[in-house]
């Protein structure tokens, strides 16, 4: 995947490694129960195996830091790697391709 994606911009893996049992504690829709009752066929990590990802750039587990804080660690990484500049403006190795066509002229260059 990351060889399809990447000769058209950034690619960068992020894998949200929470434990099932903690996802199913979340589960409002109750889509693990079903998934465990047989009602939902093939759900990924129950009756369907689940392949974690080997050299994602970021693995959050998402067990204790809040959404803010998992944001946040994703903000940095993408600020440390040049992706963002330290006020979220997007830098130009993360233009789309149809932006590096049209010479960068995206609104993300533009500044706010």
């Amino acid at each position: 995947m990351r060889e399809c994606i990447a000769e058209h911009g950034a690619f960068i893996e992020i894998h949200v490694a929470t434990p099932l049992e903690v996802c199913e504690a979340r589960d409002r829709k109750g889509l693990y129960e079903k998934a465990r009752k047989g009602i939902i066929p093939e759900f990924t990590g129950i009756s369907d195996p689940y392949g974690a990802p080997e050299y994602p750039e970021i693995r959050l587990d998402t067990t204790d830091p809040s959404s803010v804080e998992a944001a946040q660690e994703i903000f940095l990484y993408l600020v440390s790697e040049g992706y963002l500049d330290g006020g979220g403006r997007a830098e130009n190795r993360f233009q789309c391709a149809e932006d590096r066509s049209e010479g960068g002229n995206s609104p993300r260059d533009r500044g706010p």
